[in-house]
C-alpha cells in the first residue's frame, strides 16, 4: 500500500506519493536513480519530486496550470519538509546485513 503525506495549500488538501510511477518520472526528468538523491538537494531537485508526487485530494494528477499556483505558495522549507516526509514514508528501510543470495 502507498503511504500519503497529506498537506493543506491554498485552502486545498492535496496528497503527496512516491508511487511506482512517479519514482520513474523523478529518476526521467533528474537523469539519476531515486537512490542517488541526497539530503542536499536543489531546488529543481525538490520542485521536480513535489511536482511529480501530488496529486489532488480526489487521487487525480495536477494540472500545470494549477501547480504553477501551488509553487507559488508554497515555501522552500515546507517543500523540502514534505518531500523530506515522502521519501521517508514510501523508500523501503535496508535491515542491513547479508543480501547476497545463499
Amino acid at each position: 500500500m502507498k503511504a500519503d503525506v497529506i498537506r493543506e495549500i491554498n485552502g486545498i488538501d492535496y496528497r503527496f506519493r512516491m508511487s511506482l510511477q512517479a519514482g520513474m518520472d523523478i529518476e526521467a526528468k533528474l537523469g539519476m536513480p531515486i537512490s542517488k538523491i541526497g539530503k542536499d538537494m536543489s531546488m529543481d531537485q525538490i520542485n521536480t519530486i513535489a511536482r511529480q508526487t501530488i496529486r489532488s485530494d480526489e487521487g487525480a494528477k495536477i494540472k500545470e496550470e494549477e501547480w504553477s499556483g501551488i509553487v507559488d505558495n508554497l515555501s522552500f522549507v515546507d517543500a523540502a519538509m514534505i518531500i523530506s516526509e515522502v521519501m521517508g514514508v514510501n523508500m523501503p528501510k535496508s535491515k542491513g546485513g547479508d543480501t547476497k543470495n545463499k
